[in-house]
């Protein structure tokens, strides 16, 4: 996906987190000191008071939080930062070391690095790229632990709209790995958050006005709950912002996020009870019970490592999600005696919100068929083989019941840029050579599946997925490093 300059804290937790760690120091200081220090603190080549730089920083790291677009940000900061291509440099600089820091502490999670292992550099090639410093680097592809990624990670230079992207395995052989990278002093610029340490100077020979705003900054930083209130990252509502670049799938993402909040703040002791009482029947989610098994039950999931632990947060966000939707009369299957498909109700019963509209009998119809699973939107007819296809094509009749388009908002937005390919080309031939597909990050190609504008596979492989775990194409832990698509998932099954 490309990378912009709007923040999207629900997908960079970790950005908001780095960018406040930065010290606020002056720009003849920034001038002064190491190029190591540089890169851990936060300065404007400008004649700027502390209390003036310690705003910029404080309007950005709110800009980083709340999603807010350059154009919003320039009027905050006018009186200090006049110049608009000034100003515009310091946010875009500000915003692409945030968002690279925050992919960094993502990508190097241990579930993630053990699915993606591999690493590399992708520059935007056209008539902005720098000639000496980011083309020579494109499409290099080293392990994610080579120490050439310690002093060479985005951003590289002022205004640098490169990212670094992880690879499979498979990804990365097809490619070729890099035998011999480029490399070059980049001064302050390409160091990793491998090596960032906070900088602490000595605040006791400068400014005495920054010694308090630093300190009012790091009490800031602390996040404060009273007492028996809830905490607004329960609330969807406050994720909304979060997601606006997905219109009308916004409401949708926010829940998802909001659910994983709150189960990660739920101890996972009551987690594993709240998913075993609603979905006992169903055996996807077992694995991320295994997982948690020999973990002390009577800690949050958060405390526990949910926030990066991929399937720690599925059961965070599966068991918040339990909490919040409201009980639905049971939906009930007339005349359709197979196992598989009562099994399929089951797990539909236990996880849709009583405010989702089921594709009820008689306009639809259930049969069981040796041969490819489908579901047709004109007749209401569902074919289905198991247990995992009956989840999968109820999931697509369930997207077209409730508010249609939802689904494939999210997957233009998520894939906006890209070009689609046959799938039988992703795929190794599996498919038919007429089915295409935009391959993205999910974790299979299929996902990607463009159909128009009224369908696609996003929820009915999320829901075949969340419901059957390692039992489809791909591990279940490999999903849920997908935070998006799970996220998504969870909305639509709120009827979000």
């Amino acid at each position: 996906m490309a990378w912009t300059a709007t923040a999207d804290v629900a997908r960079f937790d970790e950005a908001v987190e780095w960018f406040l760690k930065r010290t606020v120091i002056s720009g003849v200081q920034g001038r002064d000191i190491e190029a190591d220090a540089q890169a851990r603190s936060f300065w404007i080549g400008a004649s700027l008071q502390l209390d003036q730089l310690q705003r910029v920083f404080d309007s950005i790291a709110d800009a980083i939080a709340e999603g807010t677009r350059f154009e919003e940000w320039r009027e905050r900061v006018r009186p200090a930062l006049q110049n608009t291509i000034h100003a515009e440099t310091v946010f875009r600089n500000a915003t692409q070391r945030a968002y690279n820091a925050g992919r960094w502490h993502q990508m190097t999670d241990d579930g993630v690095v053990a699915f993606r292992p591999y690493f590399m550099y992708d520059a935007i090639l056209d008539n902005r790229t720098t000639i000496d410093i980011c083309v020579p680097r494109n499409e290099t592809v080293l392990p994610w632990d080579h120490p050439w990624w310690r002093t060479n990670w985005a951003p590289l230079h002022h205004r640098c709209r490169s990212s670094v992207r992880n690879l499979t395995r498979e990804q990365a052989e097809a490619r070729g790995i890099t035998e011999d990278p480029p490399d070059g002093d980049l001064g302050s610029w390409g160091r990793s958050p491998a090596v960032d340490e906070p900088w602490k100077p000595d605040l006791r020979l400068i400014d005495g006005g920054l010694s308090a705003e630093v300190q009012r900054k790091a009490q800031a930083a602390v996040p404060r709950k009273r007492s028996g209130e809830t905490p607004p990252e329960h609330d969807p509502e406050h994720w909304i912002p979060s997601f606006r670049r997905f219109g009308k799938a916004a409401s949708t993402l926010a829940w998802g996020k909001a659910s994983v909040e709150r189960g990660l703040d739920t101890p996972l002791g009551e987690a594993r009870d709240i998913i075993s009482e609603r979905l006992g029947r169903i055996l996807g989610p077992t694995k991320m019970l295994e997982h948690a098994a020999s973990l002390d039950g009577s800690k949050t999931l958060r405390q526990l490592g949910g926030q990066t632990d991929p399937l720690l947060r599925g059961l965070a966000g599966l068991a918040g999600h339990l909490q919040a939707i409201e009980a639905r009369e049971p939906w009930k299957l007339r005349g359709v005696r197979s196992v598989e498909a009562q099994l399929g109700v089951d797990f539909y019963n236990g996880i849709l919100d009583a405010s989702v509209t089921i594709p009820a009998q008689p306009r639809f119809t259930y049969h069981k068929r040796s041969t490819r699973a489908s579901f047709n939107a004109t007749t209401g007819e569902v074919k289905y083989r198991d247990t995992g296809s009956f989840v999968h094509e109820v999931g697509h009749a369930l997207e077209l019941l409730n508010s249609p388009g939802r689904a494939v908002r999210f997957l233009l937005v998520r894939t906006a840029g890209q070009k689609a390919r046959r799938l039988s080309d992703l795929t190794g031939g599996r498919y038919h050579r007429s089915e295409v597909a935009i391959e993205d990050d999910f974790v299979h190609p299929y996902i990607g599946k463009i159909y128009g504008f009224e369908a696609s596979e996003i929820t009915s492989m999320g829901a075949e997925i969340l419901a059957m775990g390692d039992r489809v194409w791909s591990t279940l832990e490999g999903w849920l490093v997908d935070s998006e698509h799970f996220m998504f998932t969870l909305g639509q099954l709120a009827g979000r």
